[in-house]
């Protein structure tokens, strides 16, 4: 068992509603100034899903606020749940997530982290946003990036 933790402010209340297949996101209802949606993953910890997906997806949430998320689908890229729409009514929402790169150190997508990769990386080195080997998008070929080359060296997870 795992304790999941908290949404920041107000009193510890939390609780697990969906959880993926492979156990890896968990979605649920969490306190804040007021009751959330959160979602959850060991990277990340817990989270409000209003901010997540206006943050890290760019959805325009304006007006609403996502209450509870009640179920993951098993890949965890679909949730649903109820929160309050932009007219002020208790509505079922559905979100779907895009599908994560399959690996993001694969550069030339063969289906493998190897040389070829890493002479890509090393071509585009330095200042270069939008250069397949900047990985973690901040607009320069780095260590960053060839830490993360290197780290998933041989075959793709």
């Amino acid at each position: 068992m795992v304790g999941l933790g908290d949404l920041p402010g107000d009193f510890f209340d939390s609780f697990a509603l969906g959880v993926s297949g492979d156990g890896s996101v968990v979605v649920g209802r969490g306190r804040a100034a007021s009751t959330r949606a959160f979602i959850w993953d060991a990277t990340n910890g817990m989270q409000d899903l209003n901010l997540v997906l206006e943050t890290q997806y760019d959805l325009n949430l304006t007006g609403w606020t996502l209450h509870q998320a009640w179920a993951i689908s098993d890949d965890g890229l679909t949730i649903v749940g109820w929160g309050i729409n932009p007219d002020g009514k208790q509505e079922a929402w559905i979100t779907t997530l895009p599908a994560p790169p399959e690996c993001p150190a694969d550069l030339n997508d063969d289906g493998s982290v190897n040389v070829t990769d890493l002479l890509s990386l090393l071509g585009g080195w330095g200042p270069n946003p939008g250069h397949p080997a900047d990985i973690n998008d901040d607009g320069t070929v780095s260590v960053t990036d060839l830490l993360a080359i290197l780290g998933a060296w041989g075959e793709c997870p």
